[in-house]
């Protein structure tokens, strides 16, 4: 069988090249091996901030169903606090407790609270120089006490609780 290759005015040999495993060159090596690192990590990077996202949604899941459970609550409380914070419960509630409201005319049910004056009394120990209220002594002299004087023991008097009024 003749060769037909030769007839052809353009005829490229095929050359057929083996890459053997030794051939390698070590800077290709280290160039792929720093790629397969690179992009282990970055695969790494996005599997742990993609688990944080899940962790970080459960828990706001989590805490909307709380918060909507504690929102039912509270509307459940504030209609028991307006139904037994009624004036129609309360009257209800005290009817059964065997309570009534007295009638406006009957004068044996009214309730009477007497409230005598207790009379001022007043203290010489806080007096404004020390000497008894109304006289004050100065170089042998009797002389009335002044406005000013009088003026501040009544502010003594008035800041004093009746219980302190009632015990001097």
């Amino acid at each position: 069988m003749p060769d037909r290759r030769k007839d052809l005015l353009v005829f490229y040999e095929r050359t057929r090249r083996r890459i053997s495993i030794d051939r390698v060159k070590p800077r290709t090596l280290a160039y792929f091996s720093m790629m397969l690192l690179l992009i282990g990590l970055a695969g790494g990077l996005y599997l742990h901030q993609a688990s944080e996202v899940a962790t970080y949604a459960k828990e706001i899941r989590r805490l909307q169903s709380h918060k909507e459970r504690l929102r039912r609550e509270l509307v459940a409380l504030q209609g028991e606090v307006a139904l037994l914070g009624s004036l129609e419960r309360m009257h209800q509630v005290g009817e059964d407790l065997g309570y009534r409201l007295p009638e406006a005319a009957d004068v044996k049910e009214r309730l009477y609270i007497e409230c005598t004056p207790t009379p001022a009394v007043r203290r010489t120990d806080r007096s404004l120089f020390g000497k008894q209220r109304g006289d004050s002594e100065t170089s042998g002299v009797r002389v009335k006490n002044t406005f000013w004087q009088n003026l501040v023991e009544q502010f003594y008097l008035w800041f004093e609780s009746p219980a302190d009024q009632r015990w001097h």
